[in-house]
């Protein structure tokens, strides 16, 4: 009997593994975290770091690819996503994790020890990657891809919304300040909230913009930052 227990028990524990991995494909792993530890949870208040992060560049590469058809279009994905994959290599390396992804906008959100500065750090080398792979030539059409970024560090409310799929969705005003900081960065520039730009030393900050500062270097930091690449599992850092 105690046998059939255990072998029971393993098998939750099995398909609850399985289950965190399938997710984990599609999912901001802070959902699956979240579903996983809590999952009638619909609400909860974080104080982190959120980098919104526009790419530009793209506008007129559809209408350039256009006349490619079907191969065009092929292409024009697969030059954004190997974009994204290299920022998002780099967001991760910093401890970030993607919250949203949508046509050529990241939403990275940073949390524990020193989590302004490790978003401000990634921001920047994620600037500076693109400089060097955002340009490429897709089907004899060159393209100079440049990112304007907005961080702000504060209290966000962040829910899981829905009932046949869930959604996450960060709300209160510093979501919507995120927003607004990269809206008044110009590209090229990274803009930062007071509330992010005080955890850096003063050298690593430029001119004041828009209520904000601008990112001149990237900060050092001590704190060893989990990857969310590591794989899902109990007691991970998702």
């Amino acid at each position: 009997m105690i046998e059939v227990v255990e072998h029971a028990a393993d098998q939750r524990a099995a398909d609850a593994r399985d289950r965190r991995e399938l997710l984990a494909a599609y999912m901001p792993r802070l959902v699956v975290e979240w579903v996983d530890t809590a999952p009638d949870v619909r609400h909860r208040v974080v104080e982190d770091t959120l980098v919104f992060v526009d790419i530009s560049g793209f506008t007129k590469l559809p209408e350039q690819l256009a006349k490619h058809g079907k191969i065009g279009a092929e292409e024009l994905a697969a030059t954004i996503g190997n974009s994204f994959i290299h920022l998002l290599d780099i967001a991760y390396d910093h401890g970030g994790r993607l919250i949203k992804f949508g046509g050529d906008a990241l939403l990275v959100h940073f949390s524990g020890e020193e989590h302004q500065v490790r978003a401000c750090c990634a921001a920047f080398q994620m600037r500076a990657s693109l400089r060097v792979t955002g340009r490429p030539i897709v089907l004899g059409h060159s393209v100079m891809l440049r990112m304007s970024v907005g961080t702000h560090s504060g209290r966000f409310d962040m829910f899981l919304v829905g009932a046949s799929h869930r959604e996450l969705v960060v709300t209160r005003s510093a979501a919507s300040t995120t927003v607004s900081m990269e809206s008044a960065a110009s590209a090229g520039e990274i803009l930062l909230i007071p509330a992010t730009a005080s955890a850096l030393q003063p050298g690593d900050l430029g001119a004041p913009k828009a209520g904000g500062w601008l990112l001149r270097h990237a900060p050092a930091f001590i704190t060893a930052a989990a990857t969310p690449r590591d794989a899902v599992g109990p007691g991970a850092d998702l």
